[in-house]
């Protein structure tokens, strides 16, 4: 069965607005640099674009900020050493629950390697932030992925990397928390938990589970924070429960000239407040590779493609 989403011929020029009138515009260039590693979050008012080793920031028409696109580095020329520079990997997100932004990229391209995270004091991205480094030592903490866990007494950014030793032989996975209260509020020396993995890696931190359970809960209550596009569904006490997850979607059978997808997963319990005591990972079991399964979602416009549920440009497992 041929995948109907497969590109398979160049597309149109660019056109000036939507099917709506909304405006369309270009991003910011990678400049020469391979890859070029783009990312985008989307806030209320504004839309941060970043490549290596460029960020950018717009209005929601279109309108470049003054000043932008500038060096990923020089947002964390007040924190000094490595994070100055412009080693890419660049990963920005909207935090929804705190309206504020987070900006990362790695520190370094030899030892000690390090991850620089950014956290915006307001919910202004062209302002000041809170600038955070963090060692990774003699291996490289490549593919940074992140996501916001914004509990109420354990809040969390997760992050997943791949290490390789000194930069060169492959090591395994990195499942991280950072303290995300710490970070908002500026705290000097926010917590960090990172679990190694070995000889695995590109996990994803999954949106699903308890936090996107809490997050649609929290919408029945705020409405300033009700999502149109997703269902509104209250928890149950089970799924309150449950530990962030994540998730790499791995090919089995390759040896025998079968490839079949199935779902590796992690849970991790980041308890920020009392690491020595309560911290600890635990596998679930894999879900098993087999056939794609195609099915509506409930969403309006997501589709199913073994197991994984689309909506607005990202999988929601």
């Amino acid at each position: 069965m041929q995948d109907q989403a497969l590109q398979t011929a160049p597309g149109g020029a660019l056109e000036l607005e939507d099917e709506g009138g909304n405006p369309r515009f270009p991003g910011v260039s990678a400049n020469g640099y391979a890859p070029p590693d783009p990312n985008l979050a989307v806030g209320p008012n504004h839309i941060v674009q970043m490549v290596n080793v460029q960020i950018a920031v717009y209005s929601k028409s279109g309108t470049i900020f003054a000043g932008y696109p500038k060096p990923i580095g020089s947002i964390f020329s007040a924190l000094g050493g490595g994070c100055t520079g412009n080693f890419g990997d660049p990963i920005v997100q909207y935090d929804k629950a705190a309206d504020r932004w987070l900006i990362s990229q790695l520190g370094s391209f030899s030892a000690p390697f390090s991850e620089c995270i950014a956290v915006s004091r307001t919910n202004d991205p062209t302002g000041a932030y809170n600038l955070y480094a963090y060692s990774f030592g003699t291996n490289l903490n490549d593919y940074p992925k992140f996501g916001v866990w914004p509990t109420s007494t354990n809040s969390a950014y997760v992050a997943t990397y791949n290490l390789f030793a000194g930069g060169g032989p492959f090591v395994g996975a990195a499942l991280c928390a950072y303290d995300r209260a710490a970070m908002l509020s500026g705290a000097a020396s926010p917590a960090s938990i990172c679990y190694t993995i070995t000889n695995d890696g590109s996990f994803l931190p999954r949106r699903r589970g308890w936090l996107d359970v809490a997050a649609r809960w929290l919408a029945r209550c705020l409405p300033d924070l009700r999502d149109p596009e997703q269902p509104e569904i209250l928890p149950t006490v089970a799924e309150l429960r449950q530990p962030g997850q994540f998730h790499l979607e791995r090919a089995d059978g390759h040896r025998r000239g079968l490839f079949q997808r199935g779902l590796r997963r992690r849970n991790l319990h980041p308890a920020i407040r009392n690491l020595p005591a309560t911290r600890f990972l635990r596998r679930p079991p894999d879900v098993p590779p087999g056939l794609p399964q195609f099915r509506r979602s409930r969403s309006p416009g997501g589709e199913s493609l073994s197991g994984r549920r689309f909506e607005r440009g990202r999988a929601l497992v």
